[in-house]
């Protein structure tokens, strides 16, 4: 564990059976409707993704630049 001892209810991100880092429970929720999309997409499903990933969309349309 690379993340050392956490206290039960702790949020880490895993990678081959190791604990790489200790993350939010707000990115633990961004990661999971992530990989909830990418099931959705790689079983076929035609089904409308993008509120699965609402901070990305927001954070790109706040980026945008008006036509001056």
């Amino acid at each position: 564990m690379l993340v050392g001892d956490q206290p039960p209810g702790t949020w880490v991100l895993v990678f081959i059976d190791a604990a790489r880092e200790v993350i939010s429970q707000d990115d633990a929720r961004k990661i999971a409707d992530a990989l909830r999309a990418l099931d959705m997409v790689m079983s076929g499903g035609t089904a409308d993704i993008d509120h699965l990933f609402a901070d990305i969309i927001e954070r790109s349309a706040s980026n945008r630049k008006e036509p001056s």
